[in-house]
């Protein structure tokens, strides 16, 4: 119930591995179809034609992923003519409609007459690599030495990729794609980064369900209304994708591709929601997606007589392997240079509560961290890292509601970046694994003990003399005044509560 990541969240290489397997035969069948290679039929097909077939391919093992895995249980629930339905939030909503984006333009763009499969992969791939450090910079994450490194090797690869291709046909309609495409997902990144890269596990997985289940509508929606009322060739496709086309020999894989990208979206998307920088896990996802992009062209070559990829091509390759080593060396080497300079610091979990948990305690969490910190001479990305956990929760939970945006100010003006926040309702577990349990009220510590009458030993009262009241106006300065009051309260109970616990735990261990 703690909902922390480590610990509930699978490894990001594992998923790697999951997205290649799945992207490998996804992109190649993608090109037979469109090229007219399936069954030896040579009849080219637009990609606006397949998309229909595909995107009901994903919509319909959309409830089979979630059904059998579990994970529909996660989404927000409205009460519906009698029934819980799973309503996706504005955020998630938002988010689906990026991604339904994402998906539409990433299938078509495999299919334009003349543009390969390389290429569209490696401007696809070259752009959101570009995207990364911008989205981490504008949300206050801290890019590592290894992540610029995996995103320098990786722009190199498709640098020299792109060169050794010995045409480039790049329609102004594929142009108008790959824009649409970069677009979404900087859209996407931005809500994902303030909604659901955080430590709180639950908030993830709501975020990843809700925007699972409204990505597939809102995109058989958006190409619908498209078959409806565009004019010219691209109509044309899209009314027959959802007519003739499903007639043909070709629409059985086509809905085949729509379930090999339902799964690879469940594969890039975990890794996406990592909680660790967009410049670390997109180049994971988008390394592994060229490596799954080469063996669909060498398959290609060898099945169907393509073009074999060429000497650049093997040797973007070997940059990407290289890019991908980084990224598993550099995180390792970091956490034992923090052990060794550190010790054995475990604090292990310290949470503060208040009533909303969107203002006093998460503005208390976020400052503890800070403090820690700088003591130990870290930044507040490391401390899990090293078994320090520093987490808020209320009593009277809007369950998921945002810190507000005057609390943000308020923490930036104190030199504090906090990058996502989702309220969360305090439980018995996490009072039971907490080493420390710190209340706003007296009323609130009272709450407490009688909810966990055995964790008495480990609640207080944050300020010991007096309750810490909300801000007394929705202005800055009122905000301000409550920050600057917590922070000195959290400095007190860091120097001589805390920080003594890490000391006596350092020297038992020496």
């Amino acid at each position: 119930m703690t909902g922390y990541r480590d610990r509930d969240w699978p490894n990001v290489w594992w998923l790697a591995l999951g997205y290649f397997c799945f992207y490998a035969p996804y992109s190649a069948l993608v090109k037979v179809l469109a090229d007219g290679r399936w069954l030896g039929s040579y009849e080219l097909v637009s990609g606006f034609e397949l998309l229909p077939a595909i995107v009901i391919g994903s919509l319909v093992s959309v409830p089979v992923v979630l059904g059998v895995s579990g994970l529909w249980r996660k989404a927000t629930t409205r009460r519906l003519c009698g029934f819980e339905a799973p309503v996706p939030r504005p955020d998630t909503l938002r988010s689906g409609f990026f991604a339904a984006i994402i998906v539409g333009t990433t299938t078509i763009n495999y299919t334009f007459e003349g543009l390969s499969i390389l290429l569209a992969l490696l401007l696809m791939r070259g752009g959101v690599l570009i995207l990364c450090p911008c989205v981490d910079y504008a949300t206050g994450r801290r890019v590592e030495w290894y992540s610029w490194a995996a995103v320098g090797l990786s722009l190199l690869a498709v640098s020299i990729a792109l060169y050794g291709l010995p045409r480039y046909a790049f329609p102004v309609l594929a142009a108008l794609n790959l824009s649409a495409y970069l677009l979404a997902y900087l859209g996407r990144f931005r809500i994902m980064a303030r909604s659901a890269k955080t430590d709180d596990v639950r908030a993830t997985r709501r975020y990843f369900v809700e925007e699972h289940l409204c990505t597939m509508p809102i995109l058989l929606g958006l190409i619908a209304v498209g078959a409806l009322i565009l004019p010219g060739p691209t109509g044309v496709a899209l009314r027959r994708g959802f007519t003739s086309f499903l007639a043909t020999d070709a629409a059985l894989p086509a809905f085949g591709v729509g379930v090999l990208y339902e799964l690879l979206f469940v594969f890039g998307t975990l890794i996406y929601l990592d909680r660790g920088a967009y410049t670390y896990c997109v180049p994971v996802n988008r390394g592994m997606s060229l490596l799954a992009g080469l063996s669909a062209a060498v398959f290609l070559w060898l099945q169907y007589g393509y073009p074999p990829p060429n000497i650049f091509s093997l040797f973007a390759l070997f940059l990407v392997g290289l890019a991908l080593l980084v990224l598993l060396w550099g995180p390792k080497q970091k956490n034992s240079r923090l052990r060794s300079r550190t010790g054995p610091v475990e604090l292990g979990t310290v949470t503060f509560v208040c009533a909303g948990n969107t203002k006093r305690s998460p503005l208390a969490a976020a400052l503890c961290r800070d403090a820690i910190a700088k003591h130990l001479g870290i930044t507040r990305e490391d401390l899990p890292t090293l078994g320090v956990r520093i987490v808020s929760a209320g009593l009277k939970v809007d369950e998921y509601a945002p810190m507000p945006p005057l609390a943000r100010k308020a923490l930036a003006a104190l030199g504090v970046t906090e990058t996502c926040h989702n309220a969360r309702p305090l439980d018995a577990s996490l009072i039971r694994v907490s080493e420390a349990v710190f209340c706003m009220t007296e009323s609130q510590r009272q709450e407490i003990v009688r909810l966990v009458p055995e964790a008495s030993h480990k609640v207080w009262r944050l300020d010991p003399a007096n309750d810490l009241p909300e801000p007394s106006a929705e202005t800055l300065f009122a905000y301000m005044q409550c920050a600057r009051r917590i922070r000195e309260v959290v400095d007190h109970v860091c120097e001589f509560r805390l920080l003594a616990s890490m000391q006596v735990r350092q020297e038992g261990v020496r």
